[in-house]
């Protein structure tokens, strides 16, 4: 009994021990918070004048002393670094922006990108691509396609209702006298007309956009 007695306390020591080891659990707990608590790596944009090294004064003209919008295709022009900053960070930019796969110029909206798909220059030989036609599909939604060529390589470009209608020589050519027919077609052309209206009133919606903006600095 004696000897029994003199274990006693043996035995208490076995069953507290193991209120020790949620003790050290608790370290790789810390740890895992700590890691999480670090702040994730900040996103700027390409055009952010927030983001480091960032310099506005790059797009300011020496001859007019007037700042250009970083972002192509925009004209705004504004009169000090401090109206361009407030430019850059408005709505104006910050809607979701289009890029050109090619060239990896970004534009803020989609008929920005169209009209530099379009356009006829060296910086950007997208038209060049075996791609330019789905390409064409997909920023235009459909509405526009390509068929043929001019008589300078460049491409022509078509309501995507007419496309279907002119007889393909090939995938990249058109007989001369259907294409006529179908540019001379009047529906053809008071969707045209309707178009350019809309792109001219988008213009001017633009641009009153962009005095009213001045106005305000």
């Amino acid at each position: 009994m004696d000897s029994f007695t003199e274990r006693e306390p043996d035995i208490d020591l076995i069953q507290i021990s193991p209120l020790k080891s949620p003790l050290k659990a608790s370290g790789p707990t810390q740890t895992s918070e700590s890691t999480m608590a670090k702040p994730a790596a900040q996103y700027y944009h390409k055009h952010d004048p927030d983001q480091p090294g960032f310099n506005l004064d790059h797009f300011r003209n020496p001859y007019s002393k007037k700042y250009k919008c970083a972002f192509a295709g925009c004209t705004k022009l504004l009169n000090s670094s401090q109206a361009l900053y407030m430019h850059l960070k408005s709505n104006a930019h910050l809607t979701e922006l289009s890029t050109c796969p090619t060239c990896l110029n970004q534009f803020n909206c989609g008929a920005a990108l169209m009209q530099h798909l379009e356009s006829q220059t060296n910086r950007c030989n997208a038209r060049d691509g075996r791609h330019f036609r789905q390409l064409i599909d997909q920023v235009a939604a459909g509405m526009v396609d390509t068929a043929g060529t001019h008589d300078d390589n460049t491409h022509k470009f078509y309501s995507a209702r007419v496309v279907p209608k002119l007889a393909l020589d090939t995938v990249h050519e058109v007989k001369d006298e259907i294409v006529i027919n179908a540019v001379n077609d009047p529906e053809y052309r008071a969707d045209r007309v309707r178009e350019r209206e809309e792109k001219l009133q988008e213009e001017k919606d633009r641009q009153d956009e962009w005095h009213n903006e001045d106005w305000a600095y």
